[in-house]
């Protein structure tokens, strides 16, 4: 008889969901015979193992809080912590006790019996220690059903071949996959596609989401995101010769090193360039274009580099409408100067006291110097505990 009741944190806002990643430790742990739930801060303490999943660095901001509102420093239970956004969590230390640092299927039963077997991959949150990102050698095998539609997810890729320098995903996964890359959007909302494949489809995706990364092609050369202009008009040029509306989601990173207005500049000129001249396409394209910031990640070429902050006081640029019916949006930058900084904190904090006055008093008064410097390679990252993969 299984004694353990084993459940998974819902956090933010994810309508009693949770993750991709954690519904295959739930669908992998059911198969060994551990029916897992899903628990909310509160209801954690009637179970035995509680697994918290972080999607994003910044993540640790909402975890703390909850956890120091809901008494989580007097548990009763085992918390485990994992997850892509799982870099540095040992502010987590008075409610959680073990994190875990790359991919856990295959394994997890085994781990949760006993894990400190798993020295290498994880650690206590009170004795941290360096380890290495588990990596998986096959994709997951079984399908995930999830979601009220009872929606169906099946893994056909892991990682990234290009290796943009700044890339987290690229750095710490192992790629396995071939073909054109399509993830069916239980993150995103649509599914996500490499912006250079988007000229090879061959069926219609009326939503769909791909990233450029980088305001010029003198800013994504520079950092490994090799993406031309001719390349973004063949991918739009594909999405309007198929008839109806579509709707491409495209992500983009601003405030790179070395970045200037002039790189902006020739971004805003080529939406409005290709809008103002395209020729009438059977359907038409709307274009979101989500900016956010360059933020150092561990364990990527780009983890020394330094940060700018971008200002409070943005300068908006405004929505393009063309008479052919193309459409580019540029959605309002969702955050300013302070959130963006709390990204940064939350993977190169070395004082645990740093997360906590900013997650329970939104408090940033502390220096700020290491935050923002560029770090020398003679300089040991105090704040890194994954070294290489």
């Amino acid at each position: 008889m299984c004694t353990k009741k084993i459940a998974f944190l819902k956090v933010k806002n994810r309508n009693n969901s949770v993750s991709i990643g954690a519904l295959v430790l739930m669908d992998e742990l059911s198969r060994c015979g551990y029916p897992v739930e899903i628990c909310d801060y509160k209801t954690a303490f009637n179970y035995t193992h509680v697994l918290v999943s972080m999607t994003a660095t910044d993540d640790i901001y909402d975890i703390f809080r909850q956890c120091h509102k809901n008494n989580w420093e007097n548990r009763t239970f085992t918390a485990f912590v994992g997850g892509f956004g799982c870099q540095n969590p040992v502010a987590l230390s008075g409610f959680i006790d073990y994190a875990f640092f790359g991919r856990a299927d295959g394994i997890i039963a085994d781990y949760l019996n006993d894990p400190e077997k798993y020295y290498e991959h994880s650690f206590k949150l009170t004795a941290p220690h360096l380890v290495t990102l588990r990596q998986v050698e096959k994709l997951y095998p079984y399908p995930i059903i999830y979601g009220a539609n009872k929606s169906r997810w099946v893994e056909k890729f892991i990682g990234c071949p290009y290796r943009c320098k700044f890339c987290h995903y690229s750095h710490n996964r192992n790629y396995i996959g071939d073909g054109i890359y399509i993830n069916n959007g239980i993150s995103t909302g649509s599914p996500e596609i490499m912006l250079k494949d988007i000229c090879n489809l061959t069926e219609k995706l009326g939503r769909l989401t791909a990233a450029l990364d980088g305001y010029s092609e003198r800013l994504r050369f520079l950092f490994g995101k090799k993406i031309t202009w001719d390349m973004v008009e063949d991918a739009i040029d594909t999405l309007a010769s198929f008839k109806g509306n579509t709707y491409f989601k495209l992500y983009n990173i601003c405030n790179f090193p070395t970045e200037t207005e002039d790189d902006e500049k020739e971004f805003i000129d080529f939406f409005d360039d290709y809008t103002s001249h395209t020729k009438k396409a059977d359907g038409i394209v709307k274009i979101d274009i989500f900016n956010t910031a360059f933020r150092p990640s561990l364990n990527t070429p780009m983890e020394r580099s330094p940060v700018r902050l971008y200002p409070e006081a943005r300068r908006e640029n405004p929505d393009i409408v063309s008479q052919n019916g193309f459409v580019v949006k540029y959605t309002h930058l969702a955050k300013g100067a302070k959130e963006h900084l709390k990204d940064v904190v939350s993977i190169r904090y070395c004082d645990k006291a740093h997360i906590e006055k900013i997650a329970l008093h939104d408090n940033f008064d502390f220096d700020l110097t290491d935050y923002l410097r560029e770090y020398p390679e003679s300089e040991e990252l105090n704040f890194k505990f994954i070294q290489g993969k």
